[in-house]
């Protein structure tokens, strides 16, 4: 978009690598990120390395917003805490770092007001504090898993080029209402290290959608990532899952996906416990921040009267078929 006095506003996105690397070679004087939460550190330092942009007249700035994730989020450390994200030390003058709050009661004049009473009013715990308190979150002290000690320590900047097997783990919502549940889609990767595995969760595509679109969205992400197969709970549904992605997409590939499927027995707590053992080894990576996925491990505590952890789920089934299967045997179902 250019205005009449020349000056042009570039709208760029830092979500993967293709598009990061087209913002290398121009230069800004101000740079705004939306949902800023959702941006590694690594994204955004390379948007900051544009921001050398010389107009008399101007300071260039680096501007964001963000539903506060946890405290262990670059944006905490650096504008909260006035740290280097990656080292820690105070930055260079801190005065340059400020930060404000606000909230949807103070832009209640312009949403509407059963966004307020059927929607935010709903909200408890974690997801009351981010999205109606707008507060940066601590780790639940009970969950089974800790950002500072089992997630940042190991997090990895890209996905290794020599994975050995890439699964997609779903655990699907089998309807699409205003409360229903996600559909949960991650994906993740091993490869041997020093005779032991070490797993890389890749990403996380989960949605709230309907079972084709859902179904359409593991797919492509199969496709996308050359995967070897999806693993996928047919607890809800059954054969209607396996029905719902080979037919999603209407392509030979879809019909001829590799498909795993679980019968989930135990309970979430005991099928998520050696899973999160190998966090507690450092023997899991996470590829970038994956913060609403995060947010679900770091609150997950076991107990009944908690909200399904959809992403959590799809990662346990992702990460525990990655340990159980070896590349060269076929399954078609575990108990777990």
């Amino acid at each position: 978009m250019t205005h009449e006095n020349g000056a042009e506003i570039w709208f760029l996105g830092l979500e993967d690598n293709d598009r990061i690397d087209k913002i290398l070679g121009k230069e800004f004087c101000t740079v705004y990120c939306n949902e800023a939460s959702e941006l590694s550190w690594d994204s955004t330092q390379t948007a900051l390395t544009r921001l050398a942009q010389n107009v008399p007249g101007l300071r260039n700035r680096f501007i964001c917003d963000c539903n506060p994730p946890s405290k262990s989020h670059w944006l905490y450390k650096l504008f909260i805490k006035k740290q280097h994200p990656t080292t820690n030390l105070p930055v260079h003058n801190p005065e340059n770092y400020a930060s404000m709050r606000l909230n949807p009661t103070d832009n209640k004049a312009n949403l509407h007001k059963d966004y307020f009473t059927n929607v935010l009013a709903s909200f408890t715990g974690l997801f009351r504090k981010r999205f109606v308190e707008g507060e940066f979150t601590d780790d639940n002290e009970f969950a089974l898993w800790k950002r500072s000690t089992m997630i940042d320590p190991y997090r990895v900047a890209a996905v290794p080029g020599d994975l050995e097997r890439i699964v997609i783990g779903v655990d699907p919502g089998t309807t699409n209402k205003e409360n229903s549940d996600a559909t949960g889609i991650v994906a993740a990767g091993v490869k041997t290290i020093a005779g032991q595995d070490h797993f890389y969760v890749i990403g996380d595509r989960t949605l709230q959608a309907s079972v084709n679109e859902w179904a359409a969205t593991v797919v492509n992400y199969y496709q996308e990532l050359n995967a070897n197969y999806v693993i996928a709970e047919m607890n809800q549904g059954g054969d209607l899952v396996e029905y719902a992605l080979r037919n999603s997409t209407n392509s030979a590939l879809a019909r001829n996906m590799p498909i795993t499927k679980v019968h989930a027995k135990k309970s979430k707590l005991l099928r998520a416990e050696p899973v999160s053992q190998l966090y507690e080894q450092g023997r899991v990576h996470h590829v970038g921040e994956l913060v609403a996925l995060e947010d679900e491990m770091c609150d997950f505590t076991g107990e009944l009267n908690q909200e399904s952890p959809n992403r959590l789920d799809a990662l346990v089934y992702a990460v525990l078929a990655l340990m159980e299967r070896p590349a060269e045997v076929v399954q078609s179902s575990y108990n777990w």
